[in-house]
């Protein structure tokens, strides 16, 4: 008869973790348990939870000049983005999706002159809001066409 528990060990990534088969026939295996570090947050089929979303820049009530190129965002989140669980930071301009990315510095397009609010908000796979920051307001200043043709 077989012997009911096969030790196997196995080298990876410079651990060593023992692998315990259990057999309840023989060649039959009914399934498997790692022994070894205990699982760490987000480790195996769950994500960790986000714990702060805060959009660095612009600060708040910031005037932005689109003469100096498009609006940039800038965003600080805790824990890192979980790309593995297809997470994404999704950019909004007045409660419209502009952007969605996997980086936390992005530049927005079609923002116009004007007062306008800025959001951040993390997303997954379904859509479903993780964590939003604190939308941010920002006033947008473009140089006149008229003040362009006046400097030729």
């Amino acid at each position: 008869m077989c012997a009911r528990y096969i030790s196997i060990v196995l080298f990876a990534c410079a651990a060593v973790f023992a692998l315990q088969v259990v057999a309840t026939e023989p060649g039959v295996f009914s399934g498997a348990t790692a022994r070894g570090a205990p699982p760490t947050a987000g480790s195996g089929n769950q994500a960790v939870k986000y714990t702060s979303l805060k959009i660095i820049k612009p600060e708040n009530d910031a005037t932005v000049r689109l003469n100096e190129g498009p609006v940039s965002i800038t965003v600080e989140l805790k824990p890192a983005l979980q790309t593995d669980f297809r997470h994404r930071l999704q950019y909004l301009v007045d409660g419209e999706v502009n952007t969605e990315s996997e980086q936390a510095t992005v530049e927005l397009s079609n923002v116009y002159r004007g007062t306008h609010t800025i959001a951040v908000r993390v997303i997954n796979e379904q859509n479903t809001t993780l964590i939003s920051a604190k939308p941010v307001t920002v006033h947008v200043r473009q140089p006149s066409v008229l003040f362009r043709q006046r400097q030729k």
